[in-house]
């Protein structure tokens, strides 16, 4: 039963972390879309565009606008195919998706019973270990960071949960204040404990 228990926690985990990494991926890939239409317009305008109704006398400057257009155009472009942030978001999209999935299994577990049978446990162990093995891995460099992240969105939604009425950047700021002090309590410990 404990088993089944850090597998929920994981779970739990792993749909935080692939949501935030699919979201980040989703935002930069909408984000160089948005900058290279705008380089495009910017670029078209000014190859179509009458260069005296602009009040623009000296043509090359407008010829060296239009070549800096066309390299930044091209550089974005060339980044944007090799990072392939679409790619990324959708993968770490359809890990949500089958961690959802895999959390509603979970939760039928015990829809009949508060002890599920160790036939029921055994089958959704399986189906874990295959969705864990099957979907996209969190990088080991993003892992800590997206699992603090993880634990702070726990320990906020309690504390949203018993002051509803609390303003979000207080209850944050709190956080913050709460985890420093508990930091520096079992620093001491520590500390007393060596000296």
């Amino acid at each position: 039963m404990k088993e089944l228990i850090r597998q929920r926690r994981v779970i739990d985990m792993m749909i935080t972390m692939h949501s935030i990494i699919a979201k980040r991926n989703k935002n930069w890939a909408l984000f160089f879309d948005l900058i290279l239409l705008l380089f495009a317009v910017l670029l078209n305008a000014l190859v179509f565009v009458d260069y005296n109704v602009l009040g623009i006398k000296d043509v090359k400057i407008v010829e060296k606008i239009i070549g800096v257009t066309s390299i930044v155009i091209f550089f974005i472009s060339l980044v944007v195919l090799r990072v392939e942030w679409k790619k990324i978001a959708e993968k770490h999209k359809i890990a949500v998706d089958q961690l959802t999935e895999l959390k509603i299994q979970y939760n039928l577990l015990f829809e009949d019973t508060k002890t599920p049978t160790r036939k029921k446990i055994n089958v959704f162990s399986k189906k874990y270990i295959d969705t864990l093995g099957a979907i996209v891995k969190v990088p080991n460099s993003k892992f800590n960071r997206l699992k603090k992240k993880h634990y702070y969105k726990i320990e906020l939604s309690k504390l949203i949960t018993i002051n509803p009425a609390i303003p979000l950047f207080i209850l944050k700021l709190c956080l913050s204040f709460k985890g420093i002090k508990e930091y520096k309590y079992e620093k001491n410990k520590e500390d007393h404990k060596s000296g």
